[in-house]
C-alpha cells in the first residue's frame, strides 16, 4: 500500500513538473509601433511624444499570461528598465499578442520623472524600451528616442538663463574690473601709483574662469535635466586648485609690497611691474620682463580642461569626472605657477 502512495505522489509531481515545462514563455518582442492620430508607425526612425500610444507586438503573449496566471494590469511598459507602473496596459483581445501603453508626460510619477529626465542627452533622449509581466521582464531589440516637451520648455529657459548670467558676468567684470586686476600700493610713499590700474591678475581671472564655467553648467544641466546635485568632486577640486592658487598668490604679492615698502626705488618698480599693460593675456601671461612659461603652461591647461569640461556639460548634460592624474597635472602646473612667482618681478 505505501508503495503504491509513493508511486501516486510520483506521477503527481511529474505531472506537476511536467505542466510547469508547458508554460508558455515569452523569448522576445518582435516589433513596437507608435500609433498617433489613428496612424500606426514601427518604432524604428520615429521619436515617442506625448500622447502617443505605445504598442508592443509580442507572439503568445495571451498564452504566456494564461499559462503564469497573470493579470493585465499587472503588465507594465519599461523605459530603460525603469517601470512606468503609472500607465495602464489595454489590449483588444489576449489572443492578438498585442498590448498597449497610452504615455502621458504629465502621468509621469515623481520618481519616475526625474529618473527619465536625468538619462543622458536634451530634450530627446535615447531609451530601450521593455515589458515587465509578472516577474518576467523583456526588453526590445532596438534603441528608441523619447522627447519630452517639459525639457525642451525648460531647455530653452536654460540657454536663457546661461546667457543672463553670462551677459552679467561680463558687465560685473567690465563695471568693476578690479575684481580681476592686480592691488596696486595705496600707502602715503606710493604717489606713483595714483591714476594708474593694475595689471590684470592671473589668479583672479583663473578663479573667474572656473567659477562661470561651473555655475553655467550647473545651471544648464538642471534646465535641461532638472537635476540640482550635478556639481561633483572634480568641479570642487577646481576650484579648489584655482582658490588655493589666488591665495598663495596674494601671499606672495603682499609679502612683496611690504619689502618694497622700505625702498622708494623698490616700490616705484613694484608698481610698474604691476600697472596694467592695457591688453588682458598681456597681462595676465607677463611680468617684468615679458612673457613667461611658466604662466604660458598653466593657462593652455585650463583652456584644455576648460573646453573638456564644456563639451562633457554640453554633450552628455552632466559634469565630468577627471581623473587623478588629469587633476594632479593641473594641480602640479598650478604649483609650479606659484612657486616661480616667488622669482618674478611682479
Amino acid at each position: 500500500m505505501k508503495t503504491k502512495q509513493v508511486y501516486l505522489i510520483l506521477l503527481l509531481w511529474l505531472i506537476a513538473l511536467g505542466s510547469q515545462a508547458q508554460k508558455t514563455k515569452i523569448e522576445a518582442i518582435d516589433e513596437v509601433y507608435i500609433e498617433r492620430d489613428t496612424l500606426s508607425f514601427p518604432i524604428q526612425g520615429q521619436v515617442i511624444k506625448d500622447g502617443d500610444v505605445i504598442a508592443f507586438d509580442i507572439p503568445a503573449f495571451g498564452d504566456f499570461m494564461s499559462d503564469n496566471h497573470i493579470l493585465l494590469q499587472d503588465v507594465h511598459m519599461m523605459f530603460n528598465s525603469i517601470v512606468l507602473s503609472e500607465f495602464p496596459a489595454f489590449v483588444e483581445s489576449l489572443e492578438s499578442g498585442v498590448v498597449r501603453f497610452e504615455f502621458s508626460e504629465d502621468g509621469l510619477s515623481e520618481e519616475n520623472r526625474r529618473l527619465l529626465y536625468n538619462l543622458k542627452g536634451g530634450a530627446t533622449k535615447k531609451i530601450k524600451l521593455g515589458i515587465k509581466a509578472g516577474d518576467t521582464s523583456i526588453n526590445f531589440g532596438h534603441q528608441s528616442q523619447m522627447f519630452f516637451s517639459d525639457i525642451d520648455l525648460w531647455g530653452w529657459v536654460g540657454w536663457v538663463m546661461v546667457g543672463g548670467f553670462f551677459l552679467f558676468f561680463l558687465v560685473m567684470i567690465y563695471r568693476f574690473d578690479s575684481l580681476l586686476r592686480d592691488e596696486l600700493p595705496n600707502e602715503v610713499n606710493s604717489e606713483t601709483a595714483k591714476g594708474k590700474s593694475g595689471a590684470f591678475s592671473f589668479g583672479k581671472s583663473q578663479m573667474a574662469f572656473w567659477t562661470f564655467i561651473i555655475i553655467a553648467s550647473f545651471i544648464y544641466i538642471w534646465a535641461f535635466t532638472t537635476d540640482l546635485h550635478s556639481i561633483n568632486a572634480t568641479a570642487l577640486i577646481l576650484l579648489g586648485i584655482s582658490s588655493s592658487t589666488l591665495a598663495a598668490a596674494a601671499t606672495l604679492d603682499n609679502q612683496k609690497t611690504k619689502e618694497a615698502e622700505k625702498d622708494d626705488k623698490a616700490m616705484k618698480d613694484l608698481i610698474e611691474s604691476r600697472t596694467s599693460r592695457r591688453n588682458f593675456f598681456k597681462d595676465i601671461l607677463s611680468d617684468k620682463n615679458g612673457m613667461n612659461i611658466n604662466r604660458f603652461q598653466v593657462f593652455i591647461f585650463n583652456i584644455v580642461f576648460g573646453v573638456a569640461f564644456i563639451k562633457s556639460v554640453t554633450l552628455d548634460y552632466s559634469m565630468p569626472t577627471f581623473d587623478e592624474t588629469q587633476l594632479l597635472l593641473l594641480g602640479l602646473s598650478n604649483g609650479t605657477y606659484v612657486l616661480l612667482k616667488t622669482t618674478e618681478k611682479k
